[in-house]
């Protein structure tokens, strides 16, 4: 609740690592061994983390986005470029190992979480993040046709070879 009132989201993820550390502590301080050896065998399941969030009367809150409608006729735009690159590695008799599928994925140096757990019912939910929320790097992955994944910055060594 300290969390969630200082504006920081709060996720399955977190609530688990804060009843380890409640529990350590409390095998450290536990006299009886029973008690340490019950402690000791905790599981920290989804099932328990259920029943956590229901008898204290919380809820997962998800951040609400808009998703991008895809094109009606995206499965034959796929076909027809399958189908053309097929027909230029035929034509040119190109290798597999020159043939490369690279994608750029942008990672947020702050990356805010999109559910937390707040008591049911809360209508507004606001988490507090950085001023970095908007700074960003773009990752570029790259594998071949031949199934081999390349390293960083060795595209286009591997295809000069």
């Amino acid at each position: 609740m300290k969390l969630r009132k200082d504006g920081f989201a709060v996720n399955h993820s977190s609530i688990k690592t804060k009843m380890v550390e409640i529990m350590r502590s409390s095998a450290r301080l536990a006299q009886d061994e029973a008690e340490k050896l019950a402690i000791a065998n905790f599981k920290f399941s989804q099932y328990w983390l259920g029943h956590f969030l229901k008898c204290y009367d919380f809820s997962l809150h998800r951040k609400t986005n808009i998703a991008q409608k895809l094109p009606d006729d995206l499965k034959n735009k796929l076909l027809k470029f399958q189908q053309f690159v097929i027909r230029l590695c035929q034509k040119n008799n190109y290798p597999l190992g020159i043939i490369a599928n690279m994608d750029e994925i942008p990672v947020w140096f702050d990356i805010v979480g999109n559910l937390t757990v707040n008591p049911r019912g809360i209508k507004t939910v606001h988490v507090r993040s950085t001023e970095n929320d908007k700074n960003r790097f773009t990752m570029v992955l790259t594998c071949l046709a031949d199934g081999t994944k390349l390293p960083q910055n060795r595209m286009i060594d591997k295809i000069l070879e």
